[in-house]
């Protein structure tokens, strides 16, 4: 089985990703325990503080962007 230990620099993050999609293990930098990763976040279950990382995809950065074209216009139309 595949395993990487993820840094948290970004440079890495797809690397992370990848592997964890494959099914190997993608592992912490201070306690080696295997990291959660979701949707916008890639954190370790042991504590926070060995490593905890958020992003924004492409996808989320547009919907956030219409919505506050959206409400920018309706709020120059009031």
């Amino acid at each position: 089985m595949e395993t990487f230990i993820f840094d948290g620099k970004g440079a890495n993050l797809q690397k992370a990703i990848d592997v964890q999609s494959r099914g190997g293990r993608v592992l912490c930098p201070k306690c080696k325990n295997e990291l959660i990763i979701a949707t916008g976040t890639i954190y370790c279950p042991v504590s926070q503080k060995h490593l905890c990382c958020f992003w924004t995809t492409t996808e989320v950065m547009s919907a956030f962007e219409r919505f506050m074209n959206e409400r920018h216009e309706k709020n120059e139309e009031v």
